[in-house]
């Protein structure tokens, strides 16, 4: 498959904007000529996001299985202070967001807004507790409706979806 210029442009821009918040955690996929070809973001601040999205549309509002689309996942990050990850396949032009981490305090006004919104979608999300921003090991997993509860003394809560 060949990747038109106009795709190129845009995975170049997505690769710009996105490859600062890199997951160290998950090394990026190099093409053939070195430059980087797949990555996973993390801790990517909303209006970085809403830039990316500017660059493909399409991802902003499609989801596979009835899951928040991108464009809600970054109006909650924004509205209560957190944070998106998900991939960028740049070969393809490609962005996926499926994942938002936010401060513990919100999560049972994010969890009732997502069940209102995306009906089932509380459940299917996979729910982890974290003891900082820069923590590397979750504290808790369970599924948003259970997060919705608090977790005792999690600062940041990540809801995610496969």
């Amino acid at each position: 498959m060949t990747t038109s210029t106009a795709d190129a442009s845009v995975g170049r821009r997505l690769t710009e904007l996105l490859l600062p918040h890199a997951d160290a955690a998950v090394p990026a996929q190099q093409g053939p000529t070195g430059a980087t070809r797949y990555f996973r973001f993390s801790d990517a601040p909303p209006a970085v996001l809403r830039a990316a999205l500017s660059e493909v549309p399409s991802a902003a509002e499609k989801r596979p299985n009835d899951q928040p689309p991108a464009a809600w996942l970054v109006d909650i990050g924004k509205k209560y202070g957190g944070r998106l990850c998900g991939s960028v396949n740049a070969s393809y032009s490609a962005l996926r967001v499926d994942a938002i981490c936010i401060p513990a305090p919100a999560a049972a006004a994010v969890v009732e807004q997502l069940s209102q919104a995306w009906p089932g979608q509380a459940e299917a999300a996979v729910a982890e507790a974290w003891s900082g921003w820069d923590s590397t090991e979750p504290q808790w997993t369970g599924t948003g409706l259970e997060a919705r509860n608090g977790v005792d003394q999690a600062t940041v809560i990540s809801l995610w979806w496969d």
